[in-house]
């Protein structure tokens, strides 16, 4: 009897090439000035049949370790030794950055003893735009100070809205953030488990205030954040009631606020009357004739007017 041969096929082999750039004006186009972005991580994953990227099985070498690569200073990446067929491309979304290709994982099939050339994967720095100022011109300690904060997402482009926006504010000295007043945004009131409080680990005498915004941040639409402040007496009449570098904006991963302006606030010069309290010490006292003897003032005991007095 003679045994049914068996073939191979022989297994046949290419190579991927790409780019990740900084995409400057967010309009998924790799366009002539902009930069490649370097230090980015890809990944090749398997394919389902369908022909859509399976990302539970990445592409392993010889060895079973994961295939990767690392763009280079011009935001290039190479493969090679791929098997020939679909192969799924990821690129590891770079901190603080925004995609604004819409290919991203995307699918390319790899020729035998060539490369193939995947699509630019682009990505856009966030712009978050910040500004505080004060609702009134004159405090006096013991007055409610609100705030008005405008946020607004400026990003390049039109992209995907950034999540969990957090709004953070360090209180000057001598100002309270008041509780029992609502914080608003665009007027709706916030839940007291989106707001927090705590001590500056760097001035106990001043509070770190962090709001977390219920939206998402949609681009060129700004979110107004109203909140309310007390003034106590322990504040410095020498200082902003807020400086730039005291506010903050975050969204999602690492992106951060990139033009944060407080300007208004000095320009405003909140003005602290002070009148009402006195660093003066004032002594009561009363001189009179002690009938009894007993070093107290009491019932036959007689006031003597017009005595003298030195301190």
């Amino acid at each position: 009897a003679s045994a049914t041969p068996i073939g191979f096929k022989p297994v046949t082999s290419g190579g991927i090439n790409g780019k990740v750039f900084n995409d400057a004006n967010g309009n998924g186009i790799l366009e002539s000035g902009e930069a490649g972005l370097s230090g980015a991580t890809i990944a090749l994953f398997e394919v389902k049949p369908d022909g859509t990227p399976d990302l539970t099985k990445p592409l392993k070498d010889a060895s079973g370790k994961p295939i990767t690569a690392t763009t280079d200073a011009s935001g290039n990446y190479s493969f090679s030794g791929i098997p020939s067929g679909p192969v799924a491309i990821l690129v590891t979304d770079p901190s603080g950055k925004v995609l604004t290709t819409a290919n991203n994982p995307q699918v390319v099939t790899v020729p035998s003893g060539a490369a193939v050339t995947g699509a630019p994967v682009g990505y856009v720095q966030p712009k978050i735009d910040l500004t505080l100022t004060p609702d009134v011109t004159v405090v006096t300690p013991g007055d409610n100070l609100p705030y008005t904060a405008v946020i607004t997402n400026n990003t390049p482009g039109t992209i995907t809205p950034l999540n969990n926006p957090v709004f953070n504010v360090t209180l000057p000295k001598g100002v309270l953030y008041d509780p029992t007043k609502p914080v608003t945004v665009d007027g709706m009131v916030i839940p007291a488990g989106n707001i927090s409080v705590k001590v500056d680990p760097t001035d106990p005498s001043r509070q770190i205030l962090t709001i977390k915004l219920p939206s998402s941040l949609v681009n060129n639409v700004p979110q107004t954040v109203k909140f309310n402040t007390v003034v106590t007496p322990a504040v410095d009449p020498n200082k902003p009631l807020i400086a730039v570098g005291q506010v903050s904006a975050t969204a999602g991963a690492g992106v951060t606020a990139v033009s944060v302006s407080s300007n208004a606030v000095a320009a405003a010069a909140v003005g602290i009357n002070l009148g009402v309290f006195s660093t003066d010490t004032i002594i009561l006292g009363r001189v009179y004739f002690d009938r009894n003897d007993n070093n107290n003032f009491d019932a036959g005991d007689v006031p003597l007017p017009g005595a003298r007095v030195s301190q």
